[in-house]
């Protein structure tokens, strides 16, 4: 529910009528208007299958007092449909590394994510790694493909396995 008009006195809202207008008759199921001016959505945006958004339609306040003065607000809602997390297609992953590897050295981990949501939009992926202290200072991923580098030299005596966090976003 927003308002567009929420600087009006409550007794403005009595000689005040609200309308609104839709840009497309579709829209009409998804957002109503009530006496104060408020605009509620109705059913949830993301039924609307028909991928549209923004949704775009103007408010108009009319005085009652016979004037036939009125005024009017263009209002805009961008929906966001990313309805599902990305799934990663393992897991944990392993791979062996030695530290005799000059650096920086891609790691052939084979990190990947998939993500369920339909609309392109939304199934691009980004990769980061998780501060972990010691480990992130020591391996660095590529945001878009997931590909994992060593970036400073390890060494086995100090430590044999390293557990890098990482996390995918949509």
């Amino acid at each position: 529910m927003f308002s567009p008009f929420n600087l009006l006195s409550s007794r403005a809202h009595k000689t005040v009528t609200w309308g609104i207008q839709f840009n497309s008759v579709n829209d009409q199921r998804y957002f109503t208007i009530n006496q104060q001016g408020q605009v509620y959505i109705s059913v949830p945006l993301y039924w609307d299958d028909s991928n549209k958004t923004p949704y775009t339609f103007t408010v108009t306040a009319t005085n009652n007092d016979g004037s036939g003065k009125s005024g009017s607000i263009s209002c805009t809602v961008n929906v966001n449909r990313n309805l599902f997390p990305p799934h990663f297609s393992q897991p944990v992953y392993t791979v062996n590394i030695s530290s005799l590897n000059s650096v920086p050295v891609v790691v052939n981990a084979g990190v990947s994510a998939s993500d369920q949501d339909t609309f392109a939009r939304y199934q691009v992926l980004m990769y980061e790694i998780i501060n972990d202290g010691v480990y992130s200072q020591l391996f660095s991923i590529e945001n878009t493909t997931g590909l994992l580098r060593l970036i400073q030299p390890i060494d086995e005596r100090t430590e044999c396995t390293y557990k890098v966090s990482n996390s995918s976003l949509s």
